[in-house]
Order: C-alpha cells, then sequence, then structure tokens
C-alpha cells in the first residue's frame, strides 16, 4: 500500500474541535486503503460472517432481553433521526437507488414473475374482494419461503 502522508498520522489532540479536524483528514487520506483493502475481503467476510452466525443470534437475543432497540432509539431521538435523514440520506438516496438498480432488479424480478402467471378470481364490488388480496399475500410467501 502507499504509504499515507504525515498529515494522516498526527498525534497530538488538544481538543474536540482538532480531534474533528484530524478525523477529516484522515478519512480523506484513508479513503483509498478502504477501497483497496475491502475489493478482494469477499471471502474472508463470507467466511468470517457465517462462522459467527451462532454469536449474532446470541447477541440479538442479548439486545431483545435488554430492549436495547427500543432504549436505542429513544435515546437518539427524533432529532438525530431527522438530522442524519436529511443532511445524509438526501445526498446518498440517488447514488444508492443507481448503484442497486441491477440487483433490486434481479431481486424483484421472480416476484414479479409469481404475481405474472397468478390466476385470480374474477373481481367483486367493493370491500368483497379479500379472496384475491389473500392470494396475493399467499402467492409471495410462499415464493419467499421457497427461495
Amino acid at each position: 500500500m502507499d504509504a499515507a502522508p504525515a498529515l494522516c498520522y498526527r498525534a497530538e489532540l488538544r481538543n474536540q474541535d482538532q480531534a474533528r479536524e484530524i478525523g477529516r483528514e484522515i478519512t480523506v487520506c484513508q479513503g483509498s486503503r478502504y477501497k483497496t483493502g475491502v475489493a478482494a475481503a469477499g471471502p474472508d467476510w463470507q467466511a468470517h460472517a457465517a462462522a459467527a452466525s451462532t454469536v449474532w443470534a446470541q447477541a440479538t437475543q442479548d439486545a431483545i432481553g435488554r430492549d436495547a432497540f427500543s432504549k436505542g432509539v429513544t435515546k437518539a431521538g427524533a432529532g438525530k433521526y431527522t438530522d442524519r435523514a436529511t443532511n445524509l440520506g438526501a445526498g446518498r438516496y440517488v447514488s444508492g437507488i443507481n448503484a442497486g438498480a441491477q440487483q433490486y432488479q434481479a431481486g424483484i424480478q421472480p416476484y414479479l414473475d409469481v404475481l405474472g402467471n397468478l390466476q385470480l378470481s374474477p373481481r367483486h364490488v367493493k370491500g368483497q374482494n379479500q379472496d384475491r388480496a389473500n392470494a396475493v399475500a399467499q402467492a409471495l410467501r410462499a415464493k419467499k419461503l421457497a427461495g
């Protein structure tokens, strides 16, 4: 890997503003290293993530037992959600949609095929079509469970 500029390794922190600025500098310096590192990490990630499934299940149950999700949401508050969604999410939305378009199409196509091949009963008057809705729900659920 390329040597990072000395700027990336300043160690003296005197206050929060300086720490924040150093954090920004490190982020800029390490961007290419991050990309290089993750480009080859897929097999390791897959193996390690799969091997950790038992620990994940235990940690998830522990978090449920502590009501950690609800407590975390309460601690963060609506203000943090609004701030992050507005200031980060809005800028990432379009690039995220564009980056995931092919995966989305591949993922949704089997469900569109199920819907396209579904034979529904004739429509009835408003309020009497629950059988049609149930048929759709059951067909989609069966597809999800079948993989």
